[in-house]
Order: C-alpha cells, then structure tokens, then sequence
C-alpha cells in the first residue's frame, strides 16, 4: 500500500501520514505511533541514503551522530534508504509487526529502491510513456530521473524532494541483518531452570492408569514433559526418598523413548517453615538459584501444569525485550548527562494464568511425537482460562528480589503468589522493575485433578500465608493483568513484548 509523504515547509524533512490520515511520530520511550492530522515538527521525518557496501560513513551514520549530513547525489543499486525522526534523529526499526525508532545504522530498517526488479517503477522507456513513472515524479519528486544501462545509476543530483509521493511501493523492506545485537544475543544464549516441590507420591507408578485424576499420573506427565522443554532445565526439589525413586522411574522411560531429552535432577536441600514442616517459597527459589549459579533467571511451576515450547520463546522475548529496554534507558541518560548507575530497574518477572483442562489418562507426552501441537491445537482451545489471581507460575530473573528479604510462605498455602505479583507490579510502578504478562503466549496447562480448587483455602497454612501477606504490604496489584507488559504473536509467529497501555489505532 502505498503512504502519501508530505515535504515540511520550514525543515528539509518529510511527514509520513498513514491510512487514518494522522501522522507518523517517534514516542519518548522508542515507539512509533500516528498522531495528529496536521504534521508538526515532532511528525517530521529524515530521509537519508547510505551506501550498501560499508565501506564510508554513511548519511544514516551522520544524522545519528546529530552531524550535518546531505543526501547522496546519485542512487546506486544497493543503495539504502533510512527514515529518522527529527524528534530525536532515531532510526526507523521494524521488529515483526511493531515499528520502533533506533540509534543504531546497523538495526536501523532499511529500504532499497526496486530499479532493476520492477520496471514499472523505473522503466527504460521515457518517464512521460510509464504510468508508474508519471506518479514517481508526481509533484517534482524527481525531475531530471534517467536511468543509465552502462552505469546503472540514477542521477537525481541538484534535486530536492518537494511535494507529495505516492510511490512508495517502489521503495521495499528488506530484513535486517544479523548484527550480532547484544540483546540478541542474550536472549538466546542462555538455558533455564524449571522447578517445583512435589508432593510426596505413595507409590511411583499409578494407582489407576485409567484415572485421569491420578496423582501420581498427573507427576509423571508432568516431569516427562518439562524434561521435554527446550532451552529449560528440570529440577525438583524434594526431600523424601520416594520422590527420588519416581524421579529416577520417569528418567528411564525418558532414556526409553527418547535419547534427546533432559533427565530431571533432585535437589533435597532447602528451608523447611518450622510450624508446618513443609518447605517455604523463598527456600525453593534460594535452593534452585544457589543450584543454577550461572543461570540469568529461574522458574517455579506448581507440579500439575504443562508447557509448550512457547514457553522457551516467551522467555527469550523478554530476556531481549529488557536488555533493548535498558540500552534505550541507558542512551537517554547519557543524553541528559546522567550516569549510567542512574538506570534502576534491578531486574524482570514473567507471570500469567492457566488452562485447566481434563487431560485424557492415556496421552503422555513421551508416546505422542506431536504432544506440543496437540497441546496448543487440542488441550488448550478447548480448556478454560482460569482467574488472573491464581498464578502457578513466576519466571524471576536473578537479581529481581533479595529472598533473605522474603517472609517464609508456606509452599501450597495461597496468598504468596498475589503477594509476590503485587510486589512486583509495585516495583514496576517505582521503574526498578519490568513484570510482563505471558498469558498469551505461554501455554500452561492445568491437568484437573478432580478437587476443589478452592480447598487449598482452608488449610491452616493457607491462613498463616494470608495473615503475612497482609502483614507485608498486601496483595492490592496481585492480578497478572496488573503487569504493566504482557506478550504477543506477531504476523510471523514470533513473540514479543508490548506496553499494555499503548495507544491502539
């Protein structure tokens, strides 16, 4: 589709107006939105041409650097063409379906001139004899366009952009390079752990294979399936010899039926919470971290959900997600004079609801080879989404909470999970924290298991826990829908990150 572009009458620039007739315009936090119908100073963009082979500073380059550049005298084929905003000389970036503004050239979006693929826009018969010729020169776009066979070159020098354009199609995307971003890079370079405390089994195989309510068949598919996981680590934490024995029984029919996959590891050294003898959350995620030293976050899961590989892209989308955050937040620092150690944000948390699903006794994850496919295409349309305060997850980056500082939760008591939410939706809502709502991309499946999933509310450690979070500042923002952020899939099925209270148009 092809975008009118309107030249400034006071700034060698351009405005871009979209098919809402408001405006292209860079945000202060990097975004590009549309707004206002009459094009202003903030709505102006940069129009620069770089050179594809690298080898000089091109005027992308220049107009970054806040340096006078001028526009090249003459197209050659390769040549790009970059957009930066003249709010704050940043680049155009097209990450899936979302545009962005950069101050990196090399994650700039890049446009090449169709010259030698499309001869409707610039054919070899006179400009005045081509229908897409006569709309490329609309309004004095270029005036003096010839086209040389020899040279293959188009010379538009002395020549301003002057009036509208309504031949952009001739201009396309094509994909950014791998530049070896940092944020990239970090978000692909690390594995995760995934752990949990399982309640102690009687025994280490089914009671009734035919039951779908088994609790025991409910373990065992779960452990199989987060051995499963790609770019995750199982662990389980538990201290009873029986839990070890169900362990090593599920780790050989992994060997069994697949050579690729994680075995599970046991942990048996964590805090036990006195008055109930029963481990406390803050032991389990010191224990999983103490165990992964190098590992940049952990994840605790309830021991009755199942996931998906989107689970490993969700996380990588949010590893990249905050480091691209800090870099945009480093720069603007360094652009007001601030340091460095001005950044605040200590560190990320992934939340977001379950499925609850009846998952048939006989499928296991182990003897269907399409057990993801039929887990999203399946199991999850046809479950239910449960309430956004009953979280049975938290993916928690390293340095996002001093645990010494956490009080001792009873593990499968409620209220820790809206304390620790609100706890961090409150740090977000400070800017020392990012918390983001997966809930759309992470599939967690809930294998119903035929109890009252208000039971757990009677429990006298249920109260114990209720009683500490109100004593420790409460659960006021302990919804997943409280994050500030929360993911999506893009167009072409990769997930990324978005601010929930961006402008929709």
């Amino acid at each position: 589709d092809a975008l009118p572009i309107y030249h400034s009458g006071h700034y060698e620039a351009w405005s871009i107006q979209g098919h809402t007739r408001m405006h292209l315009t860079s945000e202060i936090n990097d975004r590009v939105t549309v707004d206002r119908l009459w094009a202003r100073g903030y709505e102006m963009w940069f129009v620069a041409f770089g050179g594809a082979d690298g080898k000089s500073v091109s005027a992308l380059q220049r107009l970054l650097s806040k340096e006078t550049a001028n526009n090249k005298d003459t197209f050659s084929e390769g040549d790009y063409l970059y957009l930066l905003s003249r709010r704050n000389r940043r680049a155009l970036s097209v990450r899936g379906d979302q545009i962005w503004v950069t101050g990196t050239d090399m994650d700039a979006a890049r446009f090449e001139l169709f010259a030698v693929d499309s001869p409707a826009c610039l054919p070899d018969t006179p400009p005045s004899e081509n229908a897409m010729a006569v709309a490329l020169l609309e309004e004095g776009f270029i005036s003096n366009l010839t086209r040389s066979k020899h040279k293959k070159k188009i010379d538009v020098s002395g020549q301003k952009f002057q009036s509208i354009v309504r031949a952009i199609m001739c201009w396309g995307p094509i994909p950014r390079l791998q530049t070896g971003n940092v944020a990239e890079k970090a978000a692909h370079s690390d594995s995760y752990p995934i752990f949990g405390s399982p309640k102690p089994p009687t025994q280490i195989l089914p009671i009734d294979r035919n039951n779908s309510y088994d609790g025991v068949l409910i373990a065992r598919r779960t452990i199989a399936n987060w051995a499963l996981l790609e770019g995750m680590t199982p662990y389980l934490l538990a201290d009873k010899d029986i839990t070890a024995k169900l362990v090593d029984s599920v780790n050989e029919d992994l060997l069994r039926h697949l050579k690729n996959s994680s075995s599970v590891m046991v942990g048996r050294q964590f805090e036990m919470q006195t008055q109930y003898s029963q481990p406390t959350y803050r032991g389990l995620f010191k224990a999983a971290l103490s165990a992964f030293p190098e590992a940049p976050a952990v994840m605790y899961s309830n021991m009755d959900i199942l996931y998906t590989p989107q689970l490993i892209h969700t996380i990588r989308a949010a590893v990249q997600f905050v480091a691209e955050d800090k870099e945009r937040q480093i720069r603007r620092l360094r652009s007001d004079g601030l340091p460095e150690s001005s950044y605040k944000v200590k560190g990320w948390m992934i939340v977001g609801q379950r499925i609850n699903y009846n998952v048939p006794a006989e499928w296991s994850p182990l003897t269907d080879s399409d057990w993801a496919d039929d887990m999203e295409a399946r199991f999850a349309r046809k479950g239910e989404v449960f309430e956004s305060d009953a979280e049975d997850y938290f993916i928690v980056s390293r340095k996002m909470f001093d645990w010494n500082q956490i009080p001792d939760f009873v593990v499968g008591g409620v209220a820790f999970d809206n304390w620790i939410v609100s706890k961090g939706n409150d740090m977000a809502n400070e800017g020392t924290a990012i918390v983001i709502d997966a809930t759309k991309t992470i599939v967690a499946l809930h294998q119903n298991h035929g109890k009252n999933s208000k039971d757990s509310h009677k429990h006298p450690k249920s109260q114990y826990n209720s009683h500490l979070a109100m004593a420790h500042g409460g659960v006021g923002l302990g919804h997943t829908s409280d994050a500030i952020f929360a993911t999506e899939i893009d167009p072409e099925g990769r997930v990324s990150v978005y601010d929930k209270h961006r402008l929709l148009f």
